[in-house]
């Protein structure tokens, strides 16, 4: 089955408000894709087992109604654009989401995830059978090429694989079913992630050359080329957890991809959006911005336009990427840039690559010739540049080289258009040459050298466009040359016949209505906008106004005009006008109702989704005396002591303290962000480990011997199956003295590190603790085994003691992944007591985010202070007034200045998202829909969680303010 090419770019409906999709969608459509990318999340269509939602009837708290679940909705508005779709339902998705797909209330059924474990697989094949009838409904029309089963499976498994694969074959038939990054099937179509280290292009390079000689014959494609990364708590930096990700380097993966021979490609993310309430994966932030092509609040960043010049490209220029491939001579004659290059039948494209510090000044040698003639190719640094060679237009011209970068390519019924771009001041040489004579009949702003056969042209890119002619007796061929800047903000609208080309500095154009004779251009405009247009189509244009005002249009040549709209239209913006009113403040007693917890059982074996805030109380058989030091371990995520009698740090996964007076109960806030996106592990939330008292010693495990090991990944290697029954391991272990290891201090990197530790007495209890300093958004792999007990995989601090021995004990730890540095902590007991849990706050359960009387609320004023309050829970609540612009438009940020304290946002009722001192993220994105003309009102819960928390001001302002205006073309003759 082949496909070319599938310009897609990574959208999930389920993290863009539903009346932004089809905004989001024509953003992705106007940047020259033709196909979207979406996950289908299992635990959002089924957030508890006996519901199947893709009707918006589930309402959770901490999701805002904005978000939706409407699948169809999300498909229909794709293929009303005319998108492909490329869907990917799991059953695990990854994705950085709550439990990587997998619904909170498997975790109480099935310990062994992604397996042939009866339990999961059934279940799987059961949320199957739910999607895919959907999906099938689109697949039968031809909008759904590809789907996807499962994600990321890079250990093998095949018949897991196979399962799933013959599962959707069965419902969805008309669609090419893959999976993805894993190099162990055979017959199954594998795609390809690629996140290279920026700059870093070699192993990127290996990479796809390596994919490409893989599975001969069968379609290729790149699901997921890096567009950014994302945000987590803790380590996390802005604008993505590995910094920025420049514009110019996305731009360079995706020629390189070209030159590799890959045509097909998906860009994750294109838009990120938001992560509604507690569905992110354990530790990742509101915010999944990405730094994408589109912002998290829909604006457009530099990767979008540099996206836009390649897919452009790609997509009108298919008919020379499609085409047979033949071997092509050509080699640099300088050392500055590397060269890869693709040859087809109907010409070649060459690129150049200078991953210096300063400019490449490149000459290439093609059968001999070295081109170009009279100037060198410019290559900027730390970039890319594409070029045509060779390249047969039609029956008729030739582009022979050109040292311009080609940007799209138009066929109208009585000319073609090619356009090219370079930076401003440089100098591109064109060669082109023709199987009959030919003469330029237009010449705008170019040197032209002209022969009966052949024509030379010399063009110095500047702030006026060039454009030459080129007519034989059957054909005319179109030439224009622009800059860099304007290219990025040329738009090609393809959803109207003829297509019209608008080369420009617009910011955006979206949506576009033709009747018989007049044409509405709908244009978002910033500062930069205004300027010459210049419009390709053979309609013929009477005239254009906006806001009624006609503006001066020349036809240059016939189907070219140019216009000029004035600068005072992009500087005439109206801002927005908001003011603080009120504000009020309350504290929250935060009981409510609790219920007994089982010992040992989790939120989720206890029927709790295990995300959001729980409020545990330990009632102790025997009271704990003054002084007493605690530890508080297994804290899935963050927790906070509530009350007084205890003096503690709040932590993520432990809390140690010391008792101020006799103590016999005392409670914990947990914050629980969601469960791990690994999607192996079972990683249950809530208070996951137990109380000890008085921490007798600390023992600093180092010197281990390292045995180079790894688990067998094959076709048949099932990572569950291995996670809970390691037989490998244990034979390992076993004849540890007869095989060979090295010594090291530390443990570094995979393999099994194998520890004698001498002990003397066993008295008091031993935790094995990796520490609390996780630097990502997942838990190292490690399975820990003790004197040849498999104590399972590490998912929390663990209490080894029954698997002690006075004397020499073996510790040995499988390091999948991940790095450690563990300790063994020695307490003197763990006392007795009975655990009871509430799900909520007082205010949340009663929803004092609502409007509401405030009749129980204090009048207060910012700055707001919270003095020796650690543990305390308060509710803000401010009441801004809003005045929206009319013609102009911006999306809302609103900003909590301070520090001292976990916060969770409301506007006008609707959870907004979660802010911290440990996240990187200080703003959150107010969603439009929620933003009324008049009164709005912003309730925060805030935890105190420091001696003295402020809260120095709230800021809500728009992120940007563009004008939009109605362009009106009037048509003669259509």
């Amino acid at each position: 089955m082949t496909i070319t090419p599938l310009l897609c770019g990574e959208i999930h409906y389920f993290r863009v408000p539903r009346k932004l999709w089809r905004d989001r969608l024509l953003k992705l459509k106007r940047a020259g894709a033709n196909c979207i990318s979406t996950y289908i999340p299992w635990n959002w269509h089924m957030p508890c087992e006996e519901v199947v939602d893709f009707e918006d009837k589930t309402r959770e708290w901490h999701v805002a109604s904005v978000f939706s679940r409407r699948l169809r909705g999300f498909l229909d508005i794709a293929t009303t654009l005319s998108l492909k779709i490329t869907v990917r339902p799991g059953p695990y998705i990854c994705a950085e989401w709550e439990g990587g797909g997998h619904p909170w209330w498997i975790y109480a059924r099935i310990k062994k995830l992604r397996s042939l474990d009866s339990l999961y697989i059934k279940h799987a094949l059961k949320w199957y059978r739910h999607v895919m009838p959907i999906l099938a409904e689109y697949a039968e029309r031809g909008y759904i090429p590809i789907l996807q089963v499962e994600n990321e499976y890079f250990w093998g498994f095949v018949e897991y694989i196979k399962t799933l694969k013959e599962e959707a074959e069965k419902c969805v038939r008309n669609a090419l079913v893959v999976t993805n990054m894993n190099w162990y099937v055979e017959d199954i179509v594998n795609t390809i992630d690629e996140y290279p280290v920026v700059w870093n292009v070699v192993g990127f390079d290996e990479e796809l050359k390596k994919y490409m000689s893989s599975q001969p014959g069968l379609f290729k494609m790149i699901m997921e080329l890096e567009g950014g990364w994302f945000t987590t708590l803790k380590h996390g930096y802005t604008p993505t957890n590995r910094l920025s990700f420049p514009a110019q380097w996305t731009e360079l993966l995706l020629k390189t991809a070209l030159a590799h021979g890959l045509v097909n490609m998906n860009i994750y993310m294109f838009h990120g959006g938001t992560n509604p309430g507690y569905y992110t994966g354990k530790y990742v932030t509101t915010s999944y911005d990405y730094e994408a092509a589109i912002r998290e609040w829909g604006e457009l960043s530099e990767r979008y336009y540099a996206i836009k010049k390649i897919y452009l490209f790609t997509k009108t220029f298919s008919h020379l990427l499609s085409s047979s491939e033949r071997r092509v001579e050509i080699r640099p004659l300088h050392t500055c840039s590397d060269l890869l290059i693709r040859g087809f039948e109907r010409g070649a494209i060459v690129v150049l690559r200078n991953l210096n510090d300063s400019p490449c000044y490149q000459k290439v040698l093609l059968n001999n010739t070295v081109i170009p003639l009279d100037h060198s190719i410019r290559v900027h640094p730390k970039s890319a540049k594409l070029i045509l060679i060779d390249y047969s237009v039609s029956g008729v011209f030739k582009v022979n080289y050109t040292t311009a970068e080609p940007l799209l390519k138009i066929d109208y019924d009585d000319f073609k258009v090619l356009v090219f771009h370079a930076y401003i001041g440089e100098v591109t040489e064109t060669f082109i040459s023709a199987m009959r004579p030919f003469r330029v009949t237009y010449n705008r702003n170019a040197t032209v050298s002209a022969s009966e056969n052949t024509v030379k042209i010399n063009v110095e890119h500047g702030y006026v466009d060039s454009i030459v002619v080129l007519e034989s007796e059957s054909e005319k061929l179109y030439l224009l040359f622009t800059t860099v800047e304007r290219a990025q903000k040329t738009w090609l609208i393809d959803d109207i016949t003829p297509p019209l080309l608008i080369i420009s500095n617009v910011y955006y154009i979206g949506e576009v209505m033709r009747s018989n004779n007049t044409l509405i251009v709908n244009m978002e405009l910033d500062e930069e906008s205004c300027g010459s247009l210049v419009i390709v189509s053979p309609l013929n244009m009477e005239s254009i106004s906006v806001s009624g005002r006609k503006l001066m249009v020349e036809e240059i040549t016939r189907g070219v005009y140019e216009v000029a709209v004035p600068q005072e239209l992009c500087n005439e913006r109206e801002e927005y006008r908001v003011v603080l009113r009120d504000l009020y403040v309350r504290e929250d007693s935060v009981d409510y109702e609790y219920r007994y917890l089982e010992p040992g059982l989790n939120l989720e074996e206890a029927g709790y989704p295990g995300v959001g805030f729980y409020v545990y109380k330990l009632q102790l058989e025997e009271p704990l005396k003054p002084y007493s030091r605690i530890a508080l371990l297994g804290v899935q995520d963050y927790g906070v002591l509530l009350g007084e009698g205890v003096s503690a740090s709040p932590s993520y996964n432990y809390i140690e303290g010391v008792v101020e007076k006799e103590l016999r109960e005392f409670k914990v806030l947990v914050e629980c962000t969601g469960h791990s996106n690994d999607g192996v592990l079972y990683v249950p939330c809530g208070l996951v480990g137990g109380l000890y008292v008085d921490q007798a010693v600390v023992m600093y495990l180092n010197e281990w011997v390292r045995v180079d090991y790894k688990p067998p990944y094959s076709s048949s290697f099932s990572l569950g199956d291995f996670i809970e029954n390691p037989v490998e391991v244990f034979k390992l272990l076993k004849a540890a003295d007869s095989i060979s290891g090295i010594r090291v201090k530390s443990i570094e990197g995979a393999g099994l590190y194998i520890k004698d530790l001498y002990l003397e007495s066993i008295n008091g209890r031993f935790i094995l603790d990796f520490g609390v300093d996780y630097p990502s958004n997942y838990y190292n792999r490690v399975l820990v085994f003790v004197n040849n007990n498999y104590i399972g995989p590490y998912i929390a601090p663990l209490d080894i003691t029954e698997y002690l021995k006075p004397g020499v004990n073996r510790l040995a730890l499988l390091i999948e992944w991940g790095q450690v540095d563990p300790v063994l902590r020695v307490y003197s007991k763990k006392p007795h007591y009975k655990i009871l849990v509430q799900e909520g706050v007082r205010g949340l359960v009663e929803k004092w985010f609502k409007k509401s009387d405030l009749d129980m609320w204090s009048k207060s004023v910012l700055p707001l202070v919270f003095e020796n309050s650690v543990g305390r829970v308060y509710w803000v609540k401010l009441r801004f007034t809003i005045t929206k612009p009319n013609l102009s438009k911006g999306p809302l940020r609103l900003a909590i200045r301070g520090g001292g304290f976990r916060a969770i946002v409301f506007f006008n009722g609707e959870f907004l998202g979660r802010l911290s001192d440990d996240s990187p993220i200080k703003s959150l994105y107010v969603f439009d829909d929620l933003v009324e003309s008049g009164g709005n009102d912003v309730s925060i819960l805030v935890v105190i969680t420091s001696s003295r928390a402020v809260i120095e001001n709230v800021e809500l302002e728009p992120y940007y303010v563009h004008r939009f205006e109605e362009v009106v073309f009037k048509l003669t003759n259509p």
